[in-house]
């Protein structure tokens, strides 16, 4: 029996697949009935054409398939153009997403422009000004996020979130607008709104960092981003999959997305059925083949389509045990045939083969289980009524006790998990046809209710059908009302939540604080990161766990902390592990680069460059390390070419103009120079290289004061810069404020004890202070550090004449000329004036 019963099975399924040829032609058939049916807004066949297409296109658009996803969209917004009503809105929007997405956000911008200003839809006025802001029209950007609201209202603390459309990615993007604007203040403010709404909001919050704000550590990732006290949210922890409609409305910040603008089209659509009269109308669908039709033009109602085919199979979309069981097989094929004729004929077999849809045979046989053995007047084959009849023959329980089987399926499908035993006691009327058809059609649907029970197999393949057919008029057609599911859940679903609800609550608070503790880590380490605490942001990202250290992310912020703290070498290894990891991370090649260009490691860095154009000529950081490593083999003019071309790709990129402006120095052009570390800080006012670099410029053109200011707001930013205090003091110095330059070295001497260059510099000081022995001590040490330095000990040999140390002076005399043969006139002038005694002339030597 189980063998014919597969036959005739197969037989069905190929005549469903060749009723799809015919479906072309009902498709066009109906739209243009709905083309001369939709005159007015009311109409309820209105809103089928976008209900057929939308999860075809939302479809090709998850599958990156713009093509047809802007085919499709553009016959819906041509369908809906004339109506000017809420589905042309729709419809223009999913146009404009499509647009966008597939890279085209010009065409999305010339889309939407006309109607932005009289658009109802929140999503449409952020989706114009994602276009504008991708389009460098910012200010256009700001007026549709606005939407007639002044910026200073809508940053207020008391400012109604609901004021920008998307809420939290609404701020998100104002927030970036005003930064590209340079309006600081306002950006701080629109960064700190999104975060207050969502704290899971990275972008905002590396956003705050980057811009040198204290951000509270309470504002990120709060307990709410997982509200584990919501029964809703509980239900969605233990439901398989991950796509459930609703959850999106129980978290903070997350209910209006892009997506959620489609969840209006149930308004417009067809009548939804909220009495029980209508939804045992509704059950009664199943019965014939010809009703199956209805199912596809109501399934978006249930919210975005694009959620749909992930859909839980948990009991979590049971329909409720209504009064179904009462009705008369007269009174359910009555209602069932109140739906347009045209519609029903022929779209059956495309039904059956959906991608939303369960197999096509399951509905007809959960129609026969409510109504017994009822007219069967739409069976296709002899195979399909074999299990309508028999679980009437089998189950003489199947009328009467319908509602206390729904419970009792309820329960029992997270007992089976459980207990398989008392399951199969259950369940031992279930006829053999049924579990050998579910066996074949649904077992994959199963395993997704019990994951971690392969054992179980065996008991799934026996007690399954009936099981199954319960949960199937909820989990995929029947989920119209999002409030009914879930009011639904709460009453079914109680019986085991009570039970197991303290563990379940117990195990994900634990994994929620592990995960907490992952993320605030994160965070904390690139806070103090951004404010250039670089020895306590490695402490920190070193508490990591192994399995998250060991990141591209995690490592690339290790060694950008080094290279600010000057440790060139151990930044290098930090970005190599990051490549090992992530050969495609492009993030921090400018800081790898620079240090390898501060190390002279030639090889490395040509081989960098070499394996950074292969991946990706259109990132501008490849081009930052090609112009390193020209520079580093002295090709300043073609280093510049390669800098202007990472300018041309991204013009925010500080780091390429601050790169630039080091070439214009090296060739000596300090006009161009300025120029460029000006145009850094305009596009970041907290790049402290390029105040650094227009300091240095003003030192070496004996513009003291000027260079002082500049050192001074570079360290403003950046307090812990060894380098900074070192040219600092030598600016001081040479202004002749000899105890602030001492100050200042002394503090780049704390902050790194091997700091040679400070050290020399303070032995200057010490010279021009007339303190010789201070000095002396001072550059032995710098002697035991740098013993090939020839300036230190040209230095040496004018301490020890002055001290009166002849012989050690012509010595450290002799050793400069020995490391350094070309400065041989300078140094034999002041080995002949040793014994001249001309102190007024010598001390003016410059080495």
């Amino acid at each position: 029996h189980h063998r014919h019963h597969h036959h005739h099975h197969h037989t069905t399924t190929t005549t469903t697949t060749t009723n799809l040829t015919s479906t072309a032609a009902v498709d066009e058939m109906t739209g243009a009935d709905a083309k001369v049916s939709q005159t007015t807004n009311g109409d309820p066949a209105a809103g089928l054409p976008f209900k057929f297409l939308f999860p075809y296109i939302t479809a090709a658009l998850e599958a990156m398939d713009y093509v047809t996803a802007i085919f499709l969209a553009e016959r819906l917004f041509y369908h809906y153009k004339p109506q000017k009503n809420r589905h042309s809105e729709l419809a223009q929007l999913l146009l404009g997403q499509c647009y966008f997405r597939s890279g085209k956000p010009n065409c999305a911008h010339s889309l939407l422009k006309a109607s932005v200003e009289t658009a109802e839809l929140p999503q449409t006025s952020y989706l114009f000004a994602q276009a504008c802001f991708h389009l460098k029209n910012y200010s256009e950007a700001e007026k549709a996020l606005l939407r007639g609201q002044s910026i200073n209202d809508v940053l207020k603390d008391s400012a109604n979130e609901n004021a920008m459309p998307l809420k939290s990615q609404g701020y998100y993007l104002l927030g970036q607008i005003c930064r590209r604007t340079s309006r600081v203040e306002q950006a701080e403010k629109s960064f700190s709104k999104c975060l207050k709404i969502n704290s899971c909001h990275w972008g905002a919050y590396s956003s705050l960092c980057d811009l040198g704000v204290n951000v509270e550590e309470k504002l990120w990732f709060r307990s709410n981003v997982a509200p584990l006290d919501s029964p809703d949210y509980l239900r969605y922890l233990v439901s398989s999959g991950t796509g459930k409609p609703g959850i999106l409305h129980t978290l903070p910040g997350l209910d209006e997305t892009l997506s959620s603008a489609f969840a209006s089209i149930a308004a417009t659509g067809l009548e939804q059925p909220s009495e029980p009269d209508d939804m045992s109308a509704y059950e009664s669908m199943f019965k014939t083949p010809k009703a199956d039709s209805v199912k596809t033009p109501s399934r978006p109602n249930q919210g975005p389509a694009r959620r749909l085919p992930n859909t839980p199979m948990a009991p979590a979309y049971i329909t409720p045990p209504t009064s179904a069981s009462v009705t008369s097989p007269q009174r359910r094929n009555n209602s069932g045939t109140g739906f347009a004729k045209p519609l029903r004929t022929r779209r059956s077999g495309r039904d059956a083969n959906m991608p939303g849809n369960l197999n096509s045979d399951r509905p007809l046989r959960r129609s026969a289980r409510i109504s017994g053995s009822t007219s069967s007047h739409g069976d296709k084959t002899p195979a399909q009524k074999t299990p309508r009849r028999r679980p009437t023959r089998n189950d003489p329980r199947t009328k009467k006790q319908r509602s206390t089987r729904h419970m009792r399926s309820n329960s029992k499908d997270t007992k089976v998990a459980l207990n398989p035993v008392e399951s199969k006691a259950v369940e031992t009327p279930t006829p053999q046809t049924n579990s050998a058809h579910a066996a074949r059609g649904m077992a994959p649907i199963k395993r997704k209710l019990i994951p971690d029970n392969d054992p179980l197999a065996s008991s799934v393949k026996q007690n399954s059908p009936p099981l199954r057919a319960s949960l199937e008029l909820g989990s995929v057609p029947f989920a119209l009302d999002i409030q009914t599911p879930m009011q639904d859940q709460r009453d079914t679903k109680s019986i085991n939540f009570s039970a197991s609800n303290r563990d379940l609550f117990q195990m994900a608070s634990a994994q929620r604080n592990d995960l907490q503790d992952v993320l605030s880590r994160m965070a904390q380490g690139y806070k103090l990161l951004s404010k250039f605490k670089c020895k306590e942001a490695v402490e920190e990202f070193e508490k990591l766990a192994p399995l998250h250290y060991y990141s591209g992310w995690v490592l690339c912020c290790l060694g950008k902390c080094y290279f600010e703290m000057v440790n060139y070498p151990k930044s290098v290894t930090m970005f190599r592990q990051a490549r090992k990891l992530e050969p495609y991370r492009c993030e921090g090649l400018e800081y790898y680069s620079t240090s390898l260009w501060h190390l002279k490691n030639e090889v490395e860095l040509s081989y960098l460059a070499q394996s950074a154009t292969e991946f990706d000529k259109l990132s501008p950081l490849t081009w930052i390390v090609v112009g390193n490593c020209l520079s580093l083999q002295k090709e300043h003019d073609t280093a510049l070419k390669f800098f202007r071309r990472a300018i041309q790709l991204d013009p925010h990129s500080a780091w390429a103009y601050t790169l630039s402006a080091h070439e214009f120095v090296a060739n000596e052009d300090f006009e161009k120079a300025l120029c460029g570390f000006r145009q850094a800080i305009g596009v970041n006012p907290r790049h402290y290289n390029a105040w650094y670099g227009m300091g240095n410029i003003y030192f070496r053109q004996e513009k003291y004061e000027l260079a002082a200011y500049h050192f001074q707001r570079a360290l403003s930013i950046n307090e812990r810069n060894t380098v900074l205090y070192c040219y600092l003091g030598m600016v001081l110095h040479a202004s002749a404020k000899f105890d602030d330059a001492l100050e200042n070295l002394s503090r780049a001497e704390q902050l790194e004890p091997t700091n040679s260059l400070a050290k020399y510099q303070k032995a200057n000081v010490y010279f021009s202070l007339q303190q010789y022995q201070e000095a002396l001590d001072v550059l032995q040490q710098v002697r035991d550090f740098a013993p090939r330095e020839a300036s230190v000990h040209f230095l040496m040999g004018k301490v020890c004449k002055r001290l009166g140390r002849i012989n050690d002076a012509i010595l450290h005399f002799t050793t400069t000329l020995d490391l350094n043969p070309k400065d041989k006139n300078v140094v034999k002038s002041a080995i002949d004036k040793l014994h001249c005694g001309d102190t007024e002339s010598q001390s003016e030597d410059e080495f």
